[in-house]
């Protein structure tokens, strides 16, 4: 799959808008997808554990925690691009 571009996007999660930088835009992609390694690379934390998915920022804390599905993913709430 080509990648389009290349910009920031925000998502709203549970109602703290949350930026994340360097995102490829891939319009073939069905869904938006977070990788795990990208996100630690950008210095935050991830925890699995007890079903639970939880992403925690250095200095703002816990910034995402979502459910874990049985296949490993979890969707969370539509963002919004301003790429």
């Amino acid at each position: 799959m080509a990648v389009m571009g290349k910009g920031n996007t925000r998502m709203k999660v549970n109602g703290i808008t949350q930026v994340f930088s360097e995102i490829y835009y891939i319009p073939e992609l069905k869904y938006n997808m977070l990788s795990m390694g990208q996100l630690q690379d950008k210095g935050v934390t991830i925890l699995i554990q007890h079903g639970k998915c939880k992403v925690f920022h250095p200095i703002k804390g816990l910034i995402i925690q979502s459910e874990m599905r049985k296949t490993g993913c979890r969707r969370l709430q539509k963002g919004y691009s301003d790429t």
